[in-house]
């Protein structure tokens, strides 16, 4: 049998520290989409996510899209929802040695329940729109 490649020791390690968080991680996940965030909403969900960046020792930048920048790119499309109000979270854990960046993402905000039929159960059983998609894995970023 082959020695293991560095990937492979990250990746194993990285699930073994997932496996033994795994209820931290998701008691956070439930606090996270207890907050309301629908469209247009999202601040108070990501002052949680800017507290859980720095919590985990991230640098932070705290912003507003800029609307007149973002509208000269050529696949810009205007949903007509202001960005005010709105802040994007950044949290960067900066890498060491020259090596290369990974960029993890999610999203905070939910469409309206108005709009949609209610969410599927999931393996972790949190039933609320976004708990199955990018929205939890907006939590789990910091961490992994």
């Amino acid at each position: 049998m082959s020695a293991m490649t560095q990937e492979q020791a990250w990746v194993e390690r990285l699930g073994g520290w997932l496996d033994e968080h795994a209820g931290e991680l998701v008691n956070t996940i439930v606090e996270l989409v207890r907050i309301p965030s629908m469209v247009g909403q999202e601040s108070e969900a990501q002052a949680f996510m800017q507290a859980q960046y720095l919590a985990a020792g991230l640098d932070v930048d705290v912003f507003e899209a800029d609307y007149g920048a973002l509208s000269r790119h050529p696949a810009f499309v205007d949903s007509g929802i202001p960005f005010a109000g709105r802040p994007n979270v950044v949290g960067l854990w900066a890498g060491v040695g020259g090596g290369r960046s990974l960029i993890l993402n999610g999203h905070t905000d939910v469409v309206s329940p108005a709009s949609c039929s209610p969410a599927p159960r999931h393996r972790c059983d949190l039933r609320r729109r976004s708990a199955g998609d990018m929205g939890a894995c907006t939590d789990a970023a910091p961490r992994t």
